[in-house]
């Protein structure tokens, strides 16, 4: 997942995001609308005509040989807040995990995103070579 922020607020945002990756909010009576929204996600989610053929291949890589809605949108509707559990205490819970923050360091507390873990600088060179 991802998170938009302003750099000052970068604190905030790791801190709550990896309180949700700690320990996942019980609110089955969200399922309805969260499997309304990964259907209408997936509905309208149609690549344009520009970039079609580069969708299309990233299907593929992931083994699709046609629009994933077809296969996603039946399994949502099916969907069960029990399901949402399990995926998270066998794939989630108490894993290792990442986070990566882009923004320009002088307006992030690298000191205190330390209380999170290891910080480490990485140059735009290392990244997108």
């Amino acid at each position: 997942g991802s998170i938009g922020t302003q750099a000052d607020k970068t604190y905030d945002a790791v801190k709550t995001y990896t309180s949700l990756l700690k320990e996942m909010p019980l609110k089955p009576e969200r399922m309805g609308d969260i499997k309304t929204w990964l259907v209408n996600s997936s509905l309208s989610a149609k690549p344009s005509p520009r970039s079609a053929t580069m969708v299309i291949e990233q299907w593929e890589t992931l083994g699709y040989k046609e629009d994933p809605a077809k296969v996603l949108i039946p399994k949502y509707r099916e969907l069960s807040f029990d399901d949402v559990q399990q995926f998270y205490k066998n794939n989630i819970e108490g894993k290792s995990y990442s986070v990566a923050i882009v923004g320009d360091k002088k307006e992030i507390d690298l000191k205190k995103l330390e209380e999170f873990g290891k910080v480490v600088n990485l140059s735009t060179s290392k990244i997108f070579k």
